[in-house]
């Protein structure tokens, strides 16, 4: 349709005709979706990483949704609001910082702690008290929105009534951005109690001997303060322990490093994009791991590096499948090294367990979690978006429609359920399991959730970023663009004063950022332990280099590192 025909035709459009929605600046305007996404997404990250800063941005984040929220009931008044305008407004209030601002305000009630600003005596505070009542007005807000576009009412009429249908009540799904993260979650905490339970039940036997403890599932001195009854090894220390015992020659620090940090990325939404870019990334890291250290001395070099090589080249082999065979739900990079670490861990228990514990018990079941994960991965793929939830759509053909078009068509239309972005996360489990059974469950010991937590996220920081920020964020921004058709590119004042306020706050988030040491930085990009404060100074000003694995010294390095360049 002719741009200029359209701007006439959504001056006053008609009631029972609908080309396509009309864009509505005032709420559905690009630049206030950007802002919108910059605004939570800063939050998101305030809440998470720097609590001293939440009072400025929570005022940032509900200036935001209020400025929504009211153009919303002004065009509601005036009868200007669509259904699919209605639908974006719901998605892009509820936003994965909002969820947990009401979790926190209604948390708050009973605890007021919990409420993200720094206050001396939350309990007492006015400001407290008011901003709980802000933030439940918009609760209030968003659960009446939701009745007014789903329960029908002669009192509230929407413009455009003739697109509801297809732009606005067929886009329900996208309200529930969060399903597909929700059911994949739901389906890894199951395969993880499934694989506990049986532990469990195999060392209640009589004859089960508690294996001794070994370097494998002992913490470090200063590590031991994140478990309180037992002491355990955490999660990244783990696997980079088990893959040094297992392969001495083949492995480096590097290499490790290198694997656990592509491990971290299992939960990251894949692009949809052939080759993805987790898969070209994921292999760039891992290369980077296999020729970033020279192999340990008195072993052959060029059977390490020949071994690194093969490693590499079955790697691309998962890259080059995933692009050919599209849109199979292939696994990844992250999920064949997922599968190199359940292998390992295979290797690692006939060699070290006895036939009295777990030697012949381990391995068929770490196999088949693996294989089962695998397939129900395969199987929640289709619902790795909100799209897969959308009700399916009528294809009418007019007569004479070519039936190879028909089918290009139907085609296409089966695979409707496919976005941008797709959850694959089943698979994830498997790495706790690999962890807990051979460190915890194996000697009899259950760890808390505190404790399960703590170790989790003691050292992979890129994993708890993943988790609580990028992934919810990648998703449901994919569900504020899928809920707003339009696309429309007019900015008027508002949308102009919105991206300035946007601009400030990305310049402070990055202030913030550059008060953070460097040593600190390291710890994160190298998933190594966080140095405490009175570490700072002296690691700042140590002289070593900032390299990727052993030589790393700008911040904590672990046993395993320090003994890599001692020979056998």
């Amino acid at each position: 349709m002719n741009k200029l025909y359209f701007k006439a035709f959504c001056v006053d459009p008609p009631k029972d005709e609908c080309f396509q929605p009309c864009p509505n600046t005032d709420v559905t305007g690009i630049g206030s979706q950007i802002s919108t996404y910059i605004t939570s997404i800063a939050f998101a990250i305030v809440i998470w990483y720097i609590p001293w800063m939440g009072r400025p941005m929570l005022y940032a984040h509900l200036s935001v949704i209020y400025s929504l929220m009211i153009a919303a009931l002004v065009c509601i008044l005036k009868t200007e609001l669509t259904q699919n305008d209605g639908i974006f407004i719901l998605v892009s209030v509820a936003s994965p910082s909002t969820l947990y601002l009401w979790y926190l305000t209604v948390i708050s009630c009973w605890n007021p702690e919990r409420f993200p600003i720094e206050k001396e005596n939350k309990r007492k505070s006015i400001e407290v008290h008011i901003l709980r009542f802000v933030s439940l007005a918009s609760l209030a807000f968003e659960i009446a929105l939701v009745c007014v576009m789903y329960v029908p009412s002669e009192a509230i009429s929407f413009s455009q009534p003739a697109c509801s249908k297809g732009f606005g009540m067929d886009m329900w799904f996208n309200i529930v951005w969060m399903l597909p993260f929700a059911l994949q979650t739901t389906a890894t905490a199951i395969i993880f109690f499934v694989a506990m339970c049986l532990c469990w039940l195999w060392t209640l036997r009589r004859g089960y001997e508690v294996p001794d403890s070994s370097k494998l599932t002992q913490p470090d001195e200063m590590d031991e303060k994140i478990y309180t009854r037992t002491p355990r090894v955490d999660l990244v220390t783990w696997t980079e322990r088990i893959l040094m015992d297992a392969y001495p020659d083949f492995m480096s620090p590097a290499l490790a490093t290198s694997i656990v940090t592509v491990l971290q990325l299992l939960v990251i939404p894949s692009l949809i994009l052939y080759p993805t870019p987790e898969n070209i990334g994921g292999w760039l890291i891992l290369a980077f791991g296999c020729f970033r250290e020279r192999p340990r001395p008195g072993t052959s070099t060029w059977k390490v590096y020949s071994l690194r090589i093969v490693f590499l080249l079955c790697m691309a082999v998962v890259v080059v499948a995933s692009a050919i065979f599209t849109p199979l739900p292939l696994p990844s990079i992250p999920d064949a090294t997922l599968f190199f670490l359940a292998c390992t861990v295979v290797v690692w228990s006939l060699r070290n367990f006895t036939s009295g514990n777990m030697r012949y018990f381990l391995p068929p079941l770490v196999i088949i979690l693996v294989s089962g994960a695998i397939v129900i991965n395969v199987f929640l793929w289709v619902l790795g978006s909100p799209n897969a939830f959308s009700p399916p759509k009528t294809l009418n053909f007019k007569e004479g429609t070519p039936p190879e078009v028909q089918k290009k068509i139907m085609k296409a239309q089966s695979l409707s359920f496919i976005n941008h972005f797709m959850i694959t996360m089943v698979t994830f489990s498997n790495w706790f399991i690999l962890w807990c059974s051979t460190a915890f469950w194996a000697a009899k010991t259950y760890p808390s959730f505190r404790e399960f937590i703590d170790g989790v996220f003691y050292r992979a920081h890129i994993l708890k970023f993943s988790i609580v920020v990028a992934s919810p964020m990648i998703i449901w921004i994919q569900a504020c663009n899928g809920s707003n058709p339009t696309d429309s590119f007019d900015l008027n004042f508002g949308q102009i004063f919105s991206l300035i306020v946007s601009l400030v706050t990305i310049i402070t988030i990055l202030d913030e950022a550059k008060q953070v040491k460097r040593p600190v930085w390291a710890a994160v990009f190298f998933s190594r332990r966080m140095p405490d404060p009175n570490e700072l100074e002296t690691l700042t000003q140590a002289t070593g280099s900032y390299a990727y694995g052993a030589e790393a010294t700008i911040a904590p390095r672990t046993r395993m590192e320090d003994s890599y360049y001692t020979a056998p």
